[in-house]
């Protein structure tokens, strides 16, 4: 799970649903989304000031929207992380996607590296392409390999649109200068938002070092999402708070 929320908002916790042995993620947007891997179960969703994200499996609502950075598009505050899907079978992933179309849940971050993930999306964007902002991600770094990826047969996931096409994990400082370089992954992706194939780019990281390099990254190339981690532990750290607010504060000022 991935909640959408203001980046200036302290996040709390409140349960929801116990299921052992997964993954939830936690986000707050600037331009784009915030990740936050935590372990443990499914057990919460976060509920940021001033934008409450409803406990939609107790109460029954659908979700609120919220316009997603450059994008205009009108996401739920929780999206969907497909890296839940990796180990799925088409039948767990099928009943998974029921429940993103019960609550109004219309936004879908995945990523080649999420295993079958795209391949169980597949399905779904073959009927309901349409209902759903489709984010996915390379992490290869030149521009050859990142374009091949990019450009691949539209298997998984079934679909000859890409809404968001991301730079993923891109924190290392060598992999960063061969990514943002000429002949460098980003030019595969500017490439292909040019020839319509994705609508917009964005840049992915995790770690201490993500907001830092994430300013970096927008000082080379105006990215239309950026998402770095942001919850309870991000801000009990020694230094990352404020790297990440002053790669908020340029976010914002970006517009």
């Amino acid at each position: 799970i991935k909640v959408v929320g203001n980046s200036s908002a302290r996040i709390g916790i409140r349960p929801l649903v116990a299921k052992p042995q997964s993954e939830f993620r936690i986000l707050s947007p600037i331009r784009g989304p915030f990740n936050a891997p935590a372990d443990g179960c499914l057990t919460a969703v976060a509920l940021v000031s001033p934008f409450r994200v409803q406990e939609t499996a107790e109460v029954g609502m659908a979700i609120e929207k919220r316009v997603f950075g450059r994008s205009g598009h009108m996401s739920s505050a929780v999206i969907f992380g497909a890296a839940a899907l990796r180990d799925a079978d088409q039948g767990t992933a099928d009943r998974v996607l029921d429940q993103l179309f019960e609550y109004g849940v219309n936004h879908i971050d995945t990523a080649p590296e999420y295993g079958d993930a795209e391949l169980r999306i597949g399905p779904w964007m073959d009927r309901h392409r349409a209902a759903f902002f489709l984010a996915t991600k390379t992490r290869l770094r030149d521009y050859e390999s990142a374009r091949d990826q990019i450009r691949r047969p539209p298997a998984p996931p079934r679909t000859d649109r890409i809404d968001l096409i991301q730079l993923h994990g891109l924190f290392h400082p060598d992999e960063w200068e061969r990514a943002l370089s000429p002949v460098g992954a980003l030019d595969a992706a500017v490439e292909a938002r040019e020839q319509g194939l994705v609508r917009f780019i964005g840049v992915t990281g995790h770690g201490w070092t993500s907001a830092a390099m994430h300013r970096r990254s927008l000082e080379r190339f105006d990215f239309d999402s950026v998402l770095m981690p942001w919850n309870w532990v991000a801000q009990q750290h020694k230094t990352y708070p404020s790297d990440f607010e002053a790669t908020a504060r340029l976010c914002a000022e970006r517009g």
